[in-house]
């Protein structure tokens, strides 16, 4: 009787060790799959944001790819101010900051001149540059993601385009 009550207590113990090991496995499993759901999340959000009517060049009804321009996006700033406006951008792209930075220089055969390029600093954006779909109290509470990627600016009032980069500030 007391050989059966400890081999039931060994296996019990076993089982015991067992689950939590595999309790364990499967947790590292979970975290990695929802890494990789939120960066899936990031880049469909860059995705929706590339393909914004609101802000592409398209001349005869051609959109160019990677190409912004700038009266657009002067114009979709001033969208986002209207209540309604905002929670539609709000839905599709969620809590999210644009900040558009533009190199204004020019090629020439030499090179670069004019490296005028406006740095992104995360502390203090320049207002002018920045979109921005989300408020104060959200920004503290939540975690932020950068990305950035190049585009091309497009000045429609000189035909000129620029080098610019997109920096994405996502609030997860």
């Amino acid at each position: 009787m007391m050989q059966t009550a400890f081999v039931l207590l060994i296996l019990f113990v076993v089982f015991t060790l067992v689950g939590i090991f595999y309790i364990g496995y499967q947790k590292t499993g979970i975290r990695a799959k929802q890494r990789e759901i939120e960066g899936l999340e990031i880049i469909k959000r860059s995705q929706v944001l590339n393909f914004l009517p609101e802000l592409q060049c398209s001349f005869d009804g051609i959109v160019y790819h990677d190409c912004y321009d700038s009266q657009k996006i002067a114009a979709f700033r001033e969208q986002i101010q209207n209540p309604e406006k905002e929670y539609f951008y709000r839905t599709l792209l969620g809590d999210i900051s644009i900040i558009i930075s533009k190199f204004n220089g020019r090629i020439l055969e030499r090179g670069w001149t004019d490296p005028n390029f406006e740095k992104y600093d995360p502390e203090n954006p320049n207002p002018q540059r920045q979109i921005q779909i989300i408020d104060e109290e959200t920004i503290k509470e939540k975690d932020k993601r950068l990305i950035q990627f190049p585009v091309s600016i497009y000045d429609p009032n000189n035909d000129v385009y620029d080098f610019g980069v997109i920096f994405l500030e996502i609030y997860q």
